[in-house]
């Protein structure tokens, strides 16, 4: 039934799929990322991700983008302070250089 509502979602240019290792199950459900193209003064990239806690939560996390060969070709570490069952949106930046657009999946911990 919800597969069926998000099967839209899924097919956007934007959306990637996040794999997430263990240290980021046990404390979080399974997410999406978002990716943001920012304009050319601003020299940022960032992908936007929705936390929902299942546990208290302090300390850094990490988001990998990988290409479609599975090679690394970016990361992003970010502070993050959050309460069990809270949720929001976070912000990974990226250097400019890193492409996004060839972004097959990322991977979170």
């Amino acid at each position: 039934m919800i597969k069926g509502i998000n099967s839209g979602m899924n097919e956007s240019i934007n959306q990637s799929d996040v794999i997430a290792e263990a240290s980021f199950k046990a404390n979080f459900e399974d997410c999406k990322a978002e990716k943001i193209y920012a304009s050319s003064e601003d020299k940022e990239k960032k992908v936007t991700i929705y936390l929902i806690a299942k546990n208290d939560f302090k300390g850094d996390l990490i988001l990998k983008a990988f290409n479609a060969d599975k090679k690394e070709i970016g990361r992003s570490r970010l502070k993050v302070d959050i309460k069990k069952d809270d949720a929001k949106y976070v912000d990974f930046t990226f250097d400019e250089r890193t492409h996004l657009l060839q972004t097959e999946y990322f991977s979170i911990k």
